[in-house]
């Protein structure tokens, strides 16, 4: 019916999605309120690297520490897709069940990338993943870190009936698009059709997590950028391809990251830790941000 093709996207992400689909992403990725600050979990040398370099890495999705991450929300997809196509017939059946295989390799050839965020600045399993070099969370303005990258700012979403009740709309929404194109016989709509669902199951890939880490309240940030952006940097023996999400604001004159606070793990001696934090920061922008402590007990 019509070619299956990765789009090539270099632009607002949610620009490339139907109207009914942005309305579904909107609706659980956005569901509650901004919060009024989000914090970014890193070690010392993502600390010092933010603070130099006022930006922010967001890695590429597959080189993810946690690859269960994506698999999950893999299967999950293909699953709904596989099912939707079992309830279809003739051309719409066919062009549907192309996109089942492709969400398993969603992220083969199209490159998103991500950098995560928590609602909460002390949780224990972030404290862990960072616990051999001491962590650190940032927290920032979540309003500002919003307006960083247009649309790109999603709320993670844990409930599994929610999950699947938001691909199963993606899907009819397209199916409909799909239909009406093909009795009009809009054949040059397909291509636009086929890539705008491609898109936004990719998303679902992204913002959706395993029930279990639901205390997280993890929110994610996925900016679209040229390939010429990229870079690579190497991280405990692997090479992981990452980009520079600049936090400053170009469109207003904000001189200043949005970074209200640094809390710092779990440490024998908490006031030297602080201590080591003003230090640091006393000949930059950020003198004045709050420091604070984590109250986890030290041995985690």
């Amino acid at each position: 019916m019509c070619a299956m093709t990765q789009p090539t996207i270099t632009a607002d992400v949610t620009s490339v999605l139907i109207p009914e689909a942005l309305r579904i992403l909107d609706g659980v990725t956005r569901k509650r309120p901004l919060p009024e600050s989000l914090y970014h979990y890193t070690n010392v040398n993502g600390l010092t690297g933010i603070l130099s370099s006022e930006s922010i890495w967001a890695t590429n999705a597959r080189y993810l520490n946690d690859t269960s991450e994506l698999n999950y929300g893999r299967m999950l997809v293909s699953r709904v897709v596989s099912e939707r196509v079992e309830l279809l017939s003739g051309h719409t059946q066919k062009w549907l069940a192309e996109f089942a295989d492709l969400v398993h390799h969603a992220f083969d050839t199209t490159e998103t990338y991500v950098a995560c965020f928590c609602e909460r600045e002390d949780l224990l399993s972030q404290w862990r993943a960072y616990g051999s070099s001491r962590g650190f969370a940032l927290g920032f303005t979540a309003a500002r870190l919003s307006q960083l990258v247009p649309n790109g700012l999603f709320r993670v979403e844990y409930d599994k009936a929610e999950q699947e009740r938001a691909v199963g709309k993606t899907i009819t929404a397209h199916v409909k698009r799909f239909d009406a194109a093909v009795a009009a016989r809009a054949l040059d709509q397909l291509p636009w059709i086929s890539g705008a669902l491609a898109v936004a199951l990719a998303l679902w890939v992204v913002v959706f997590k395993h029930p279990s880490f639901a205390e997280e309240k993890e929110w994610r940030m996925c900016p679209i950028v040229p390939s010429s952006k990229v870079r690579v940097r190497s991280d405990g023996g692997w090479l992981r391809p990452y980009m520079e999400i600049s936090l400053l604001s170009s469109q207003s004159n904000e001189a200043m990251m949005p970074l209200r606070s640094i809390t710092h793990g779990p440490a024998p001696h908490p006031e030297l830790e602080k201590r080591s934090l003003k230090l640091l920061l006393q000949d930059t922008k950020y003198a004045d941000v709050s420091l604070l402590g984590s109250e986890v007990p030290l041995r985690v």
